[in-house]
C-alpha cells in the first residue's frame, strides 16, 4: 500500500493532556506518565517515582479514576505517537512529542511509521508561559532537521537493529531458560511488550541524547527511539502471489555532520556518512512466513583526511601523509565491522586521477598494511569505467567479486509467527535456512551518488536469487541488470532512487546525482541536466548554509549546549554572509545567487568536471542571466550595498546566533 496518514489507519497509542499543575501521558495499555510542577504535592500511593528533572517530579502509574478525571478536566488534550525526547533550552525544559506520523506498511507484521510533525511542550508551571525568541531559535534548529522527514520508528520491531538481528535475538530470548528471576524476568517481559524501546542501538538512534532522561526500564513504554535515514515498504503482486518488499537505511549518529565539514575517520574509529541498508522480502505461504534480507553498508574512506569548504567548486583534499596515524583508527573501525557483519569487502569507487588518486593510493596502502584476511578490497574507477554513460560496464565490477556474492549468501528464515507475536518466535517456530556471513562496504568521495548506483546493482543481483529460493520467481539468468516483474521493477527502482535522494539530502542538502540510471536503467541527457542543477545547489548549500546545518545536528546530539555562549568565529563564515545578505536585500537575493554561481559555471565551461559533461549551452545561458541581473542590482541598489559591506565587517566577530539576533534588531 502507499504511504498513508497514520490516523486514517490506526488510533494513536498515546494521549497527551495538559493539566494546571503538570502533564499526563497515557499509553493505550493503561500506563500513565505524570509530570508534577509542584514538588510539595504527594505522589499517588501506587505510583512508581522516576528521577526528577530539575523542579519537575515524575511518576509512572496505572490508569485510575483520578487520572481519568484529570484527563477530562485538562486544559488541552491530544492523541499522538509517543515521546521523541526532551531538551533544556535557556529559559525552560521542552518535552518533544511525536504529533503526526505516516504509516508506511509492515515488516514481518510490525507496523512502521515516519515522523511527520513534532510537538514542543514547555515544562513550565506558568500556564501563560510563552517561549522566548532565543528558545524558539533552538527549536527551529531541530525543525531544520525534521523538515526533511528523516525519522522512522516502529512499536513492534527495533529498527535500530537489522531484521536479521531482531529475529535471532527473539529466538535466543524465547528459547533460553537461563534468564529467570528478578530483573531478568522484567527485561524479558519488557522486550515482548516494547521491543523497540529495550536495548536499542545508540549509534543508530537519532534521538538517543534527547531521550537521556527516559533511559530507565520504567519509562520504556513512553520513549520512541527513531532511526535517522529512510524506509520504504510496498506490497507486490506477481500473478496470484503477493509479497512485501522493503528497504531500510539508517545513519550512524556517532559522527554526524555535513559533507565538507565531516570527512574520513575520527579518533574513535567512527567514519562520516556511515549507513547500513537492508532490503527485505517477506512472503506468506500457506501459514508460513518466508522471510529474507540482505545488508550492505557505506561509509567515508577510513583515513584521516579533510576537504574544508572554500569558494572553490571542489575544495582541496588534504590527506594525513602519515599512514601510521590512520592505521589504528581504521583497524578499530574495521574490527567493529567484522564483529557485526563478518568478512568485509571494501569497494572503492573514486577516480584514479587528481586529488582522488592521492586518497585512493593511501586507501590502497592502508588495506595492504592491515594484512587482514577478513578485509577484502577493490578499487574500481567508476567515472572512468562508466564514462560516456556506459553503465553496463558495472558488470565488470560484479564479475570481480562474484565469488563473494555467492559465499556471503543472505539471511533466509521460515517463521510461524511475525513480530507482533515476538514472544512466540523460538527455535521451534522459526527455522533459519541461511545467514549472511559477509558485507560489501561501498564508498566514493561522498558515499552518495556512485555508491548508491553500485549498491542498487548488488541488491538487484541478490534479490533475484532470494525470489528464486522463495519460489516466487524463476531461476535468475546471472545478468547484473536482469529485470524483475513489472511491478517489482517499478518499486525496486523507486525505492533505491528515493533512498539515494534522502541519504544525499541528509549529507549535502540536495537529492542525489545519477539517479536517472537507478530510476530508468540508463543515463539520460535530462539526468545530466538535473545533476548539473543539483551540483550547483550543493555548492551553494555547502558554502553558505552548512555551518548552520552542522550546528543543528550538534544541538540534537548534545554537542552544542543551548545555554552556553557559542564560541566566536573569525571574520566572515559563509553562513554569516548569507544571513547578512538575506537581511539587507531579500528582494535581490536571487540575483546575488545567480551572480555567484555564474562564476562557477564560467569555470566549468573551460574546466569541465567530467569528460562527458556537454551541457555548455546551459552554462552560457545561466552566465548571461547572472551578468544581466548583477548589473541591474548594482545600479538600482548601490547605496544598500554600501551599508551591506559595513555590516559585513561589523559582523566579523559575531557568532551565528549573535548575528541572527543583531539583524533582527535592525
Amino acid at each position: 500500500m502507499a504511504d498513508t496518514d497514520a490516523r486514517q489507519v490506526f488510533r494513536p497509542k498515546f494521549v497527551y493532556s495538559q493539566l494546571n499543575d503538570g502533564i499526563l501521558i497515557r499509553r493505550d495499555n493503561g500506563i500513565v506518565l505524570k509530570y508534577y510542577y509542584s514538588s510539595s504535592k504527594p505522589l499517588p500511593q501506587d505510583a512508581v517515582p522516576v528521577k526528577d528533572i530539575g523542579f519537575i517530579k515524575r511518576c509512572v502509574l496505572r490508569e485510575c479514576e483520578e487520572t481519568q478525571q484529570q484527563e477530562k478536566s485538562a486544559r488541552s488534550k491530544k492523541e499522538l505517537y509517543g515521546i521523541f525526547g526532551q531538551i533544556e533550552l535557556p529559559d525552560c525544559q521542552f518535552l518533544i512529542l511525536i504529533e503526526e506520523a505516516t504509516f508506511l506498511g509492515n515488516i514481518l507484521m510490525a507496523n512502521v511509521f515516519r515522523v511527520d510533525k513534532l510537538l514542543y511542550v514547555p515544562l513550565n508551571i506558568n500556564p501563560t508561559y510563552k517561549a522566548s525568541q532565543e528558545a524558539l531559535q533552538f527549536i527551529d534548529m531541530i525543525e531544520n532537521i525534521q523538515k526533511d522527514k528523516p525519522f522512522y520508528f516502529s512499536y513492534g520491531v527495533d529498527l535500530t537493529k537489522s531484521m536479521q538481528v531482531n529475529i535471532q535475538e527473539a529466538i535466543q530470548q524465547n528459547s533460553s531458560n537461563q534468564m529467570i528471576g528478578g530483573y531478568a524476568n522484567q527485561m524479558v517481559e519488557a522486550m515482548s511488550l516494547y521491543p523497540n524501546a529495550i536495548n536499542y542501538i545508540p549509534k543508530f538512534t537519532f534521538n538517543n541524547f534527547l531521550l537521556k532522561d527516559y533511559d530507565s526500564l520504567t519509562l520504556a513504554p513512553f520513549r520512541v527511539p527513531c532511526i535517522f535515514g529512510f524506509a520504504y515498504i510496498r506490497t507486490v503482486q506477481v500473478d496470484k502471489t503477493k509479497f512485501d518488499f522493503a528497504l531500510v537505511s539508517k545513519k550512524d549518529c556517532r559522527r554526524p555532520g555535513r559533507r565538507f565539514l565531516v570527512r574520513g575517520i575520527d579518533n574513535e574509529g567512527c567514519v562520516a556518512n556511515f549507513v547500513e541498508s537492508e532490503h527485505i522480502l517477506s512472503y506468506l505461504d500457506e501459514g508460513t512466513i518466508k522471510f529474507t534480507t540482505y545488508i550492505q553498508t557505506r561509509g567515508s574512506i577510513p583515513l584521516l583526511w579533510t576537504q574544508k569548504p572554500t569558494m572553490k567548486y571542489t575544495p582541496a583534499v588534504r590527506v594525513n601523509p602519515n599512514l601510521n596515524d590512520s592505521l589504528p583508527l581504521a583497524q578499530k573501525h574495521l574490527d567493529e565491522m567484522k564483529s557485526v557483519y563478518g568478512e568485509t569487502y571494501m569497494i572503492n569507487l573514486i577516480d584514479k586521477k587528481g586529488s582522488q588518486l592521492r586518497v585512493g593510493k593511501q586507501f590502497t596502502n592502508l588495506h595492504q598494511s592491515l594484512k587482514d584476511d577478513m578485509i577484502k578490497y577493490t578499487w574500481f574507477d567508476f567515472h572512468h569505467e562508466c564514462r560516456k554513460m556506459k553503465y553496463e560496464n558495472l558488470a565488470k565490477l560484479l564479475d570481480s567479486f562474484s565469488d563473494k556474492l555467492e559465499s556471503y549468501s543472505y539471511f533466509f528464515a521460515k517463521l510461524e509467527y511475525g513480530m507482533e507475536q515476538r514472544d512466540k518466535i523460538n527455535n521451534r517456530t522459526c527455522t533459519i535456512l541461511s545467514r549472511q556471513s559477509g558485507n560489501f562496504r561501498t564508498n566514493c568521495m561522498d558515499c552518495l551518488d556512485r555508491t548508491n548506483v553500485v549498491q542498487s546493482v548488488i541488491s538487484r543481483n541478490i534479490a533475484h536469487r532470494q525470489l528464486y529460493n522463495m519460489g516466487i520467481a524463476g531461476k535468475p539468468s546471472g545478468s547484473p541488470f536482469e529485470r524483475f516483474s513489472d511491478q517489482l521493477e517499478e518499486y525496486f527502482r523507486e525505492c533505491w532512487t528515493d533512498n539515494a535522494n534522502v541519504v544525499s539530502i541528509l549529507y549535502t542538502g540536495t537529492p542525489a546525482l545519477k539517479t536517472d540510471f537507478t530510476r530508468t536503467g540508463k543515463r539520460t541527457f535530462k539526468g545530466n541536466l538535473n545533476d548539473g542543477y543539483n551540483s550547483v545547489t550543493r555548492y551553494y548549500i555547502n558554502n553558505y548554509c552548512d555551518g548552520y546545518n552542522h550546528d543543528c545536528l550538534d544541538l540534537a546530539f548534545g554537542k552544542l549546549t543551548p545555554s552556553a555562549k557559542i564560541l566566536k568565529k573569525g571574520f566572515m563564515s559563509p553562513l554569516k554572509l548569507s544571513l547578512v545578505m538575506v537581511n539587507n536585500s531579500p528582494q535581490y537575493y536571487s540575483q546575488i545567487f545567480l551572480v555567484l554561481y555564474s562564476l562557477k559555471f564560467f569555470m566549468n565551461i573551460y574546466i569541465p568536471q567530467h569528460d562527458e559533461n556537454k551541457a555548455h549551452m546551459i552554462h552560457f545561458l545561466v552566465l548571461s542571466m547572472g551578468l544581466f541581473a548583477g548589473i541591474q542590482m548594482i545600479i538600482s541598489k548601490l547605496a544598500n550595498y554600501l551599508n551591506f559591506f559595513q555590516l559585513m565587517v561589523k559582523s566579523s566577530s559575531m557568532t551565528h546566533l549573535d548575528l541572527f539576533e543583531g539583524m533582527k534588531d535592525q
